[in-house]
């Protein structure tokens, strides 16, 4: 487990707590089986969301991992839920959930009255090491501020050197509207040297329980098996995402738009989409990897800050992805 995380606090914790050895107890059942517990976590906010997620390193074919979390509510303190299993060939959420404590939906738990603690459980099956825990967490009554979201560290005319994947050129046509994820992770891992293709992706961060490939813990943990630290954060602010982009990393964010919303984008509107930030221009508009471009040569877009503002951290709560490289 990781004694430190990012070496540099470019994304507000805010809404990201990053966990550390100190936060757990390891309940070493055998040399084939520990246990995790950590203490409880009391957050900085009330939350009605959390997604954890987490970069591990299998040392053996059957090593595993799987992360469970308590919450606790205005009933008391939950029963712990499983919420995902990861070994490096399977990856598994369990069926949607709901009791008096809590709603579980995919890989996120919805706390049924707004929570101020957590715990996490994540028990080690075979030889891994874990070496990032993160929990991202939301609370809808905290409004939007606008002019908190558009601010800027005036970094403009920087643009990285990331080659442009179509989803929309994938050779199984059947897929081409599921993958816009492993898709923009794809081009992200690319960018950092992992030599990867968009098949060994799609298949590394497929979710066997909901039959999806947008499941967040299973795409940073997919890049933290190539050894990147990835995790799962929400942001507040496009000076963040300028951060990232002046420290020589792309930040793979999410986005949901209506018609009219999103200008210059190839589809008209989305509930929920994911595109590569890749710089700023010189009016300090972003240029983006948009996956859902017909064809690899129009991936490339600009898309003006009052949109990406809107579209990303008003409609998606700042949700991301981070990178940072291996210590």
């Amino acid at each position: 487990m990781p004694t430190k995380i990012f070496k540099q606090a470019s994304i507000l914790p805010a809404y990201t707590l990053f966990l550390t050895p100190s936060d757990f107890k390891n309940l070493k059942i055998n040399k084939d089986l520990q246990v995790f517990v950590s203490k409880t976590i009391k957050t900085p906010f009330d939350f009605d969301s959390l997604v954890p997620s987490l970069n591990v390193i299998y040392k053996n074919k059957d090593a595993a991992v799987l992360v469970q979390c308590a919450v606790k509510t205005e009933q008391g303190w939950s029963p712990l839920y499983k919420l995902f299993y990861l070994s490096k060939n399977y990856k598994k959420t369990f069926s949607d959930l709901k009791d008096k404590f809590i709603s579980r939906k995919t890989d996120t738990i919805l706390p049924r009255t707004k929570s101020a603690a957590f715990k996490l459980q994540i028990t080690v099956l075979g030889s891994a090491k874990i070496n990032l825990i993160t929990a991202t967490l939301t609370n809808r009554d905290i409004k939007h501020n606008t002019e908190l979201s558009l601010e800027s560290l005036g970094v403009t005319n920087i643009e990285l050197p990331i080659k442009p994947i179509s989803q929309k050129e994938y050779k199984i046509k059947s897929l081409r509207n599921e993958i816009c994820s492993p898709t923009s992770l794809t081009m992200a891992l690319n960018y950092f040297g992992k030599k990867v293709n968009l098949d060994e992706v799609i298949k590394g961060v497929f979710d066997n329980g909901a039959k999806i490939y947008g499941t967040w813990p299973f795409n940073t943990a997919y890049a933290g098996e190539l050894g990147l630290k990835c995790c799962v954060v929400r942001c507040s602010s496009l000076a963040q995402a300028e951060a990232e982009i002046y420290q020589a990393r792309p930040l793979i964010i999410s986005i949901e738009f209506k018609n009219g919303e999103l200008k210059n984008a190839p589809v008209k509107q989305t509930e929920g989409h994911l595109v590569l930030l890749t710089g700023i221009d010189e009016n300090g508009n972003f240029i983006c990897m948009d996956p859902a471009a017909k064809t690899a040569a129009q991936v490339r877009r600009i898309y003006s800050r009052k949109d990406l503002a809107k579209v990303w951290l008003k409609n998606k709560r700042g949700l991301a992805y981070a990178f940072a490289y291996e210590d």
